[in-house]
C-alpha cells in the first residue's frame, strides 16, 4: 500500500474574489436592466396617455373650429355680401331709367352692361338732332359720368346710334337706393 503524503501547503482559493465580484456585477447588471425596463414601461404608459389626451384635445378643437369657424365664415360671407350689395348696380332700375329717357321704348335695339360701370347701347333715332337731345337728357343724370357717341349709321329712314355710357357706381347705387 502506498500512502501519499502531501507536504504542500494548501493555497487559499484564488478565484473566490473573482467569483464574488462577478456575482456582484451580475446582480448590479440585473438591477440596472430591471430599472431600465421599469422606466421604459412607465414612459410608454405616459406616452400612450399623452397620445390619448392629444387625440381628445384635437377632436374638441376640431369641433370648436367647425362650430365657430362656420360662424366666422358665415359672418365673413354676410359682410362680403353687404359690401357687394352696396357696390352692385341696380340693373333693372338703371335699364328702366335709361329706356325711359327715350321718346319710345321701341327705339332701343341693344343694351349691354359691358365692363365695370359701363353700358353699351344701340338705339334708333329719327334724326341726328334726336340723338343729341337724348345725349343731353343722359348728361343731366347725376350717375352718368361720361357719354361717348361711338358710332352713328344712317339706315333707311332712321339713324342707328351706338352710345357708351360710363357711370359713377356709388352714385348709381345711392340714387336708386334713395328712390326705393
Amino acid at each position: 500500500m502506498n500512502t501519499e503524503i502531501n507536504f504542500l501547503e494548501k493555497e487559499p482559493n484564488k478565484n473566490s474574489a473573482f467569483i464574488a465580484l462577478g456575482t456582484i456585477f451580475v446582480l448590479l447588471l440585473l438591477l440596472a436592466v430591471s430599472a431600465l425596463l421599469f422606466q421604459k414601461n412607465n414612459y410608454d404608459n405616459q406616452l400612450s396617455s399623452l397620445a390619448n389626451e392629444r387625440f381628445q384635445v384635437e377632436s374638441v378643437l376640431i369641433e370648436q373650429q367647425n362650430t365657430h369657424g362656420t360662424e366666422r365664415q358665415l359672418e365673413r360671407l354676410q359682410e362680403e355680401l353687404l359690401l357687394l350689395e352696396s357696390e352692385m348696380l341696380p340693373a333693372m332700375e338703371l335699364y328702366h331709367d335709361i329706356v325711359g329717357l327715350l321718346s319710345r321704348s321701341e327705339q332701343l335695339m341693344t343694351y349691354d352692361m359691358g365692363a365695370e360701370n359701363q353700358i353699351i347701347m344701340d338705339a334708333a333715332f329719327p334724326s341726328l338732332n334726336e340723338v343729341a337731345v337724348y345725349m343731353s337728357l343722359l348728361t343731366e343724370q347725376d350717375y352718368i359720368q361720361d357719354i361717348q357717341l361711338t358710332s352713328t349709321v344712317k339706315m333707311e329712314d332712321f339713324y342707328e346710334a351706338t352710345l357708351t355710357l360710363t357711370m359713377a357706381g356709388g352714385l348709381v347705387v345711392e340714387g336708386f337706393a334713395a328712390n326705393d
